[in-house]
């Protein structure tokens, strides 16, 4: 998926990747898969960790971008980089999927 269709889509968190916070930290461990033989974890800042909590298989990328320019008060190419980056990068990694 490009990342300019990755806004039109919507996705869902994967089962595979638990979510745990410690301290001010949201960590994404992989659970099942190649990720946790590996023993990945990942570590999410607090933009990210917002976005990662919208992510229901109902909101689209456009609508994360709303949600984080009224949120966090951003301009709108910003917060569509941001999200675009963010959505790109949970699917290398096997951490959403497109519901």
């Amino acid at each position: 998926m490009s990342e300019e269709s990755v806004l039109e889509v919507s996705f869902q968190r994967q089962p595979a990747i638990v979510t745990r916070r410690v301290a001010e930290e949201v960590i994404l461990v992989p659970v099942t898969g190649r990720m946790a033989q590996e023993g990945s974890l990942y570590t999410l800042n607090g933009t990210s960790a917002f976005l990662w909590e919208q992510l229901d298989g109902r909101r689209t990328g456009r609508d994360l971008v709303r949600e984080l320019k009224e949120t966090y008060d951003v301009e709108e190419a910003p917060a569509e980089s941001d999200v675009r980056t963010f959505l790109t990068q949970l699917q290398g990694i096997g951490a959403i999927a497109s519901a």
